[in-house]
């Protein structure tokens, strides 16, 4: 048994193990609060700090880790490599996987809720909101931006704006701050929106493109990319 629940909730580390991250465990070491010894396997090297919790039906597992100051909430799952850090929530039944993490900051709390599914190399920073069915994956970003209903946001993608419906953005396309995408909109390539730009309707933009303050209902912007076409990762990080 790695791990005991006590009466307050707290565990206590039975024996010393390592965890994903090369951080030690040592026996003895407290935890977090967990709502029952079911919320946090046995198996595994998933532990959640002190100042971190699992409430309600929550379930924490593999090498995944919740920080002080993170949550899983509901029936949410967190498993795999992943992080709930500081000010971070997990909630409803969203599931959050692989190497994602989900993390505030001091001010902004990250969530996670519905049945949204955050999973890859992805990453929900800043007081990123996702929401809905949304999918987030790949390496994408969600800084401090909304992702919501059954928006998807893969590959480098990085989205600060808010992305809802079926809109898609992806390669290494980026939604500033103040732009927005709706309906079955679709953004990739190296393509930025920019200045309250909008993308609405049957939107299609890709390439080697800036989209400064318009809206647009139903076009196609094509631009030189090294990737050529709407999936392409033309543009590095």
């Amino acid at each position: 048994m790695r791990f005991i629940r006590q009466l307050n909730g707290q565990i206590r580390a039975q024996v010393t193990f390592t965890l994903y991250d090369g951080r030690t465990i040592t026996a003895g070491t407290l935890g977090g609060i967990i709502a029952s010894r079911r919320s946090l396997s046995q198996s595994g090297t998933s532990w959640v700090f002190q100042g971190g919790k699992i409430e309600g039906n929550g379930y924490v597992s593999g090498n995944a880790l919740v920080a002080s100051g993170g949550e899983v909430l509901g029936n949410a799952k967190v498993y795999g490599n992943a992080t709930i850090g500081n000010n971070g929530t997990v909630s409803g039944e969203a599931r959050v996987l692989g190497n994602a993490s989900v993390i505030g900051n001091a001010t902004k709390k990250s969530v996670v809720t519905s049945e949204a599914c955050v999973y890859g190399d992805s990453r929900i920073t800043n007081g990123g909101q996702i929401s809905g069915k949304a999918r987030i994956q790949g390496e994408a970003i969600v800084d401090g931006g909304t992702v919501n209903a059954e928006a998807k946001v893969s590959g480098k993608a990085t989205v600060y704006g808010t992305v809802t419906d079926k809109a898609i953005v992806q390669g290494c396309a980026v939604v500033n701050l103040g732009t927005i995408m709706k309906g079955n909109a679709r953004l990739a390539g190296c393509a930025k929106l920019i200045n309250s730009a909008r993308l609405e309707e049957n939107a299609v933009v890709y390439g080697d493109i800036i989209i400064d303050g318009e809206v647009i209902t139903d076009a196609s912007r094509v631009t030189n990319c090294p990737d050529k076409g709407p999936n392409g990762n033309c543009c590095p990080r």
